[in-house]
């Protein structure tokens, strides 16, 4: 009789595991070994001997070979959605251990008996102290960073913002234009240097109600984004901001630009330039807001109406609270300039239906670097 140690795991996870021993070259399951959740001995349990499936993306490390014992081998069963194989060796040792002593002979059937000393849950109760929460993926301590044209565009996302800034993480605005066009008869601002500063002051009102970290206005002219020399000013200060942030995540414009305006598509068209173009951001999740294409068409009526995409190319969904749809509207309500109380209860109406309880976005290129880009 000889003792058998695999400590294997993963960070704030219970993962189910076993040893198997080689019989005659073949892989044969010995022992389910312990798992741990929260600090707690969840199950600890030992089977009959019997063939198992020797999977080729599971990493089987050898154990030296001994004259009067089987070979014993190590194994992890990998989390379904997990298709990546590690090494037994690469495992980060946390939460799960496995002790057991194996007495058999190659035909018994009869089941196996599993001690599990004191000292051993000793130092397991040790091991799993304090929380056991998986460490903070080192993308989830980087920025969310949101790029649009206008003030007021950052609408189409707004439940999303303020979800991420309600489970803290860091999110940026950048507005690339200073809104100095936008004249409404009942607002009686007019165009120029008057009306962007009130564009300047509803921009930072609804920033402050999503809980933006940092609202970013480059200032370029209001509907004058389509020049060679504006579009030479634009590229290099969003590339500035990128390359000081290095966000995990970039939110714009994809080339349906949202309601269609030019400066929509310009903004978006840049930023996926900047992504496309620099191996810097070669990981950096670009995503495309969006709203799906069979939810508008049942949509109530409002102005303006937004380009939408299929759902089937919307792929990141990201659900939201009721206090994020509230914390939307009241956003939006800081654009007075723009909108009258009608108009806005119209777009507020129209957005929920088109939303229904989800912001919609999609990656630039169809895949993801993340699969879980929101992360906490």
């Amino acid at each position: 009789m000889q003792t058998r140690r695999a400590i294997f795991g993963s960070p704030g996870r219970s993962r189910q595991f076993q040893l198997v021993r080689r019989e005659n070259g073949k892989p044969v399951l010995a022992c389910v070994g312990i798992a741990v959740r929260n600090g707690v001995v969840t199950s600890a349990s030992a089977q009959p001997s019997r063939n198992v499936d020797h999977r080729p993306n599971i990493a089987y490390p050898r154990r030296p070979r001994s004259s009067d014992h089987d070979q014993m081998v190590g194994c992890a069963s990998r989390q379904r959605d997990d298709p990546h194989p590690v090494a037994l060796d690469d495992w980060t040792v946390h939460n799960l251990l496995c002790l057991t002593r194996l007495a058999h002979d190659r035909t018994s059937r009869h089941r196996m008996v599993m001690r599990i000393p004191k000292h051993v849950l000793a130092a397991l109760a040790f091991a799993t102290a304090g929380p056991l929460q998986a460490q903070a993926h080192p993308r989830a301590s980087r920025p969310i960073l949101a790029v649009f044209a206008h003030p007021d565009d950052e609408r189409v996302i707004g439940p999303l913002l303020s979800r991420l800034a309600r489970e803290g993480r860091e999110t940026h605005l950048v507005i690339a234009t200073d809104g100095s066009q936008g004249v409404r008869d009942f607002a009686n601002i007019p165009a120029g240097s008057e009306l962007a500063a009130a564009r300047v002051k509803e921009a930072n009102c609804a920033a402050t109600r999503l809980g933006v970290r940092q609202l970013h206005i480059i200032g370029l002219p209001d509907g004058g984004l389509a020049s060679f020399e504006v579009l030479g000013k634009l590229r290099p200060a969003l590339a500035s901001i990128i390359d000081s942030l290095k966000p995990a995540v970039i939110i714009t414009f994809g080339p349906e630009g949202g309601t269609g305006h030019p400066d929509h598509r310009l903004v978006g068209d840049v930023v996926t330039q900047i992504v496309q173009g620099d191996a810097r951001y070669a990981k950096v999740d670009l995503l495309y807001a969006s709203l799906p294409s069979e939810r508008l068409r049942t949509a109530p009526p409002a102005e303006p109406t937004v380009n939408g995409m299929a759902a089937a190319l919307l792929t990141v969904r990201v659900p939201f609270e009721e206090r994020d749809l509230t914390a939307g509207r009241e956003e939006f309500a800081c654009h007075a300039s723009q909108y009258t109380p009608v108009e806005m209860a119209a777009v507020n109406k129209y957005l929920a239906h088109a939303w229904n309880g989800t912001v919609w976005l999609r990656p630039w290129n169809g895949t993801l670097h993340d699969p879980h880009p929101f992360r906490r």
